[in-house]
């Protein structure tokens, strides 16, 4: 969860230059790679962060965090544009109201959380279910998160060249597809009792991998669907993507009983509100398929 709230503001702050700055049709492309990016360093932090441990201490990380902050905070003045306030955008919390009040806003908020969240629940509940309740030790650990990690990882940053070559509307029910079955495998399994590390993250590799066309494509026209509001649509976005992570992480660790059934039917019912939102983006088209 601490990573989640780690990478929100960066996360945002590069997901609204790309959309101001870059045209729509390259966003999908753009967000993939911002997104990959992302996920590779929750992935090899944690890595990273144990070598720091093991050769200096504990202490050292705070260090090598400071160091990586001061190199961010002074790049982004050389990367980052400037440009003059617009005195038209307001700051004021009322702003949020027109937000609120949109049902295409609540949608595709919904849709674009509902793909999120199932990762981010799994990587955050997956220590507890491999190594306490599957016997998974420590360093095999690592290569089950790592491997989903590093294939939504590798897809993401590929997604803008695949888009480019089958065009958005194949990728899109590609994605969903994927997402879907993988899901419904999730859910089969949870009703097996002889659940395996090895088929949860064959699972979840598919899950991960399905996420990433809907969300790289949805997010753009997400984004644009009310003018001057890119921030607060942003905003709003990771607030119900880490609230509700945060709400399943606790909620289902505290009840979940060491087996895998809960998990796998929170996978499913979230990854099911995904599919049916989407279908409603779909049908009343309020997307754009142009490249």
């Amino acid at each position: 969860m601490l990573q989640g709230v780690g990478i929100a503001g960066p996360a945002i702050l590069g997901y609204l230059i790309v959309a101001d700055e870059c045209p729509v049709e390259k966003q999908a492309s753009l967000m993939g790679i911002l997104n990959g990016m992302v996920t590779f360093g929750v992935a090899f932090a944690p890595v990273i962060g144990s070598y720091v441990n093991f050769y200096f201490n504990w202490r050292a990380n705070f260090m090598v965090l400071l160091g990586l902050g001061l190199l961010v905070f002074a790049t982004s003045f050389w990367a980052v544009p400037v440009k003059p306030s617009n005195p038209a955008i307001s700051l004021s919390p009322k702003a949020y109201f027109p937000l609120l009040k949109s049902l295409k806003i609540w949608v595709f908020v919904g849709a674009i959380t509902f793909f999120c969240v199932p990762y981010w629940f799994f990587i955050g509940i997956s220590p507890l279910l491999y190594m306490e309740n599957l016997g998974v030790s420590l360093k095999e650990f690592g290569y089950y998160q790592g491997s989903i990690a590093l294939t939504f990882g590798l897809i993401s940053f590929t997604s803008g060249l695949l888009i480019k070559w089958f065009g958005k509307k194949i990728c899109l029910n590609a994605g969903l597809g994927v997402f879907g079955l993988s899901s419904i495998f999730l859910l089969a399994l949870s009703f097996w009792e002889h659940q395996t590390p090895l088929m949860i993250t064959l699972g979840m590799l598919f899950l991960a991998a399905g996420i990433i066309f809907p969300v790289n494509i949805f997010y753009p026209d997400f984004l644009h669907i009310l003018e001057d509001s890119k921030g607060r649509s942003a905003a709003l976005f990771t607030f119900c993507r880490l609230m509700l992570t945060a709400f399943f992480l606790e909620f289902i660790s505290a009840i979940y009983g060491g087996k895998f059934f809960l998990i796998g039917i929170s996978l499913f019912l979230m990854s099911f509100l995904a599919v049916f939102l989407s279908w409603i983006i779909i049908k009343k088209k309020w997307i754009s398929y142009d490249q």
